[in-house]
């Protein structure tokens, strides 16, 4: 049996931009890989695409990142 990595999640994903905190220019990043199935870092879900649950999910963490 091998031995696997988990990898912890970022304490702000939907902080696109780095700048600690989830505001519009967060959001225009997000939907400028709308609908993109590669490797995107707005695929929150991991789900494979950016969807509106990535979209939902930014917004449920919008404003000043933790």
């Amino acid at each position: 049996m091998g031995a696997f990595e988990v990898q912890a999640m970022p304490a702000c994903p939907w902080d696109l931009d780095g700048d600690d905190d989830v505001f519009v220019t967060d959001l225009l990043l997000l939907l400028g890989d709308f609908g993109s199935c590669s490797d995107s870092p707005a695929d929150f879900d991991g789900d494979g695409c950016v969807t509106v649950a990535d979209l939902l999910a930014m917004l449920g963490n919008w404003g000043p990142c933790p």
